[in-house]
């Protein structure tokens, strides 16, 4: 057996007959009297033919949000909690939308989401409903205004909102992020209009190479294994349902970044050579193409291609630090240089020995020693009573001595010859006679 809301056929044809006979501003205002209101039979608009009735009388005690349409106020497309329409209770949630301007009305009419199409009697305009807060209309003026803290929307802007409100169909916030390449690593940051302050968003950044970043914040950053252009897909979530999205493509290059300079130095003490090997790198593209070396003694930088050795020889004593540079073929340099980790330390060096009679064991003092450079004298000392000899302050080379004394004789010139470094000490020269 078929039940109606409330009331007999009597009733029903009773009421049906006042509905139609009166003007739609007189069944505005019937609606809006609370005690009429709670009198008017279900079926009279929703099965006006009486067969079959929708609904037993238990109609009027559940709320139909919960009864018959149930629906998530949390997936509505619309701000949740505080200083919004929507909240926990079903029954607020609907009315406020759906019963103005018909107060006291518990029914939860539908409304013209369109904000062109006239509406019709017994149905909410979307200027009443959601009006309510955001003004609506063509313009803001004295009759719309929004309510606080809700922004002004026109009736156009509400309209594509309001459409699919029940669905949440990801349109609820303006979404939009900006992208910014530096080489293969894009940084993004999402903004989101959510008309007011936001609740607590998730954001899926989807990187277009096939790598996601789910469940973050608003500001990511991603690098790329290579450069291209991407779709960055940004999906913002509330609860874990779809608040909005975004999509923008970005384009990366590798950055061509100065080469980086690097070497080896080996240090001859005994030479007084510097030897340096390059083997400075480059990452991207615009390999090195020169390298220069200086030696940090105010000679002339070394210049040569990569992977070049380069050998200095100082000239004077003193301690120095060489340095290395790397240019590669986009003219970029390396920064910082490359210093060698071992100085160059040219020392002095010395010859020493003992000038001996024939018999190897008597000592000649006085007698005169004379260092030579090739054919040049670079210094002549005379050796001490006990016939010995230093001479100092030499640079690395090869070395002639020669001894000389009256009456004695030393045989042909020269009587050693000597390399040095390093030091070279206890050299015996002995004459031919006495």
């Amino acid at each position: 057996m078929q039940k109606k809301c409330r009331g007999s056929r009597v009733e029903k044809r009773g009421m049906r007959r006042r509905i139609y006979s009166f003007s739609y501003l007189l069944f505005l205002s019937f609606l809006a009297t609370g005690a009429a209101a709670q009198d008017l039979v279900c079926t009279d608009c929703h099965n006006p033919n009486g067969i079959p009735a929708p609904h037993d009388d238990g109609c009027r005690d559940t709320p139909c949000l919960e009864a018959c349409h149930q629906k998530d106020p949390s997936k509505l497309k619309h701000l949740p909690g505080p200083g919004t329409p929507i909240v926990a209770d079903y029954t607020t949630t609907c009315n406020t939308c759906h019963n103005a301007p018909f107060d006291g009305v518990y029914h939860p009419y539908r409304i013209n989401v369109s904000a062109t199409s006239s509406t019709s009697p017994g149905v909410v305009d979307l200027d009443q409903a959601c009006g309510q807060c955001h003004g609506g209309g063509t313009v803001q003026d004295a009759q719309h205004q929004p309510k606080a803290p809700a922004r002004y929307r026109t009736k156009a802007q509400l309209a594509p909102v309001a459409q699919g409100m029940h669905d949440y169909a990801g349109l609820t916030y303006g979404v939009t992020f900006s992208a910014a390449a530096s080489g293969l690593t894009v940084a993004v940051n999402a903004s989101v209009d959510c008309g007011g302050i936001c609740p607590a968003l998730t954001y899926d950044w989807d990187w277009g190479d096939g790598s996601q970043d789910l469940g973050s914040t608003a500001s990511s950053s991603h690098t790329y294994g290579a450069a291209g252009t991407y779709s960055i897909t940004l999906t913002v979530r509330l609860s874990g349902l779809i608040a909005g999205s975004a999509v923008r493509s970005v384009t990366v290059v590798p950055l061509d970044l100065p080469p980086t300079a690097a070497g080896t130095c080996t240090w001859s003490a005994n030479t007084w050579t510097m030897t340096v090997r390059d083997t400075s790198t480059d990452t991207d593209a615009t390999g090195v193409q020169t390298v220069t070396v200086d030696w940090a003694d105010s000679s002339t930088k070394s210049i040569g291609g990569p992977g070049a050795l380069f050998t200095h020889t100082y000239l004077t004593p003193g301690t120095y630090t060489p340095t290395l540079k790397a240019i590669d073929t986009a003219l970029k340099v390396s920064d910082p240089v490359y210093t060698c980790p071992t100085s160059a330390t040219p020392a002095y060096f010395t010859i020493s020995g003992t000038v001996y009679k024939k018999d190897g064991t008597t000592p000649v003092a006085s007698a005169m020693v004379s260092v030579k450079k090739g054919t040049v004298t670079q210094k002549t000392v005379s050796t001490a009573a006990n016939g010995t000899f230093t001479v100092s302050s030499l640079k690395p080379a090869t070395y002639t001595l020669t001894v000389s004394k009256p009456g004695y004789n030393f045989g042909p010139a020269p009587q050693a010859t000597i390399t040095i470094g390093p030091d070279s000490t206890g050299n015996r020269i002995n004459a031919v006679s006495p």
